[in-house]
């Protein structure tokens, strides 16, 4: 079975979509809109980690006692947001990758205030 959100499933009924996309339909024809013109983008994010050891820290009979092992994980993880983009026929353009910013003006001057030197 597939969960939705309680609001999604209030107003997830036939009438009401089939007049949401006769509305949708009409104001693209009056309107002119190509599919080429409509466009999705969605984000996802994950995380990155320079080395791959994890570590489960637990008494070896903790278990026992009904509580669950803890996983240890890297605290040098990065997160990395992908952005994409799709068209009602179809295009898309190529995915967007954001890693942490970088400071890279500083370097440029030399100086580490990132203002150029007098």
């Amino acid at each position: 079975m597939k969960v939705i959100d309680r609001r999604r499933a209030l107003v997830a009924d036939a009438d009401r979509l089939e007049k949401w996309f006769r509305r949708y339909a009409a104001t693209r024809e009056k309107n002119g809109i190509l599919p080429s013109n409509i466009w999705n983008r969605d984000e996802t994010g994950f995380q990155i980690a320079q080395d791959s050891h994890q570590t489960v820290v637990a008494p070896a009979d903790d278990h026992l006692n009904g509580h669950e092992p803890r996983l240890a994980i890297p605290e040098n993880r990065e997160l990395v947001t992908v952005i994409e983009a799709t068209s009602a026929n179809g295009k898309y353009i190529d995915p967007y990758l954001i890693f942490k910013e970088k400071k890279y003006v500083a370097t440029i001057y030399g100086d580490g205030t990132g203002h150029p030197s007098n």
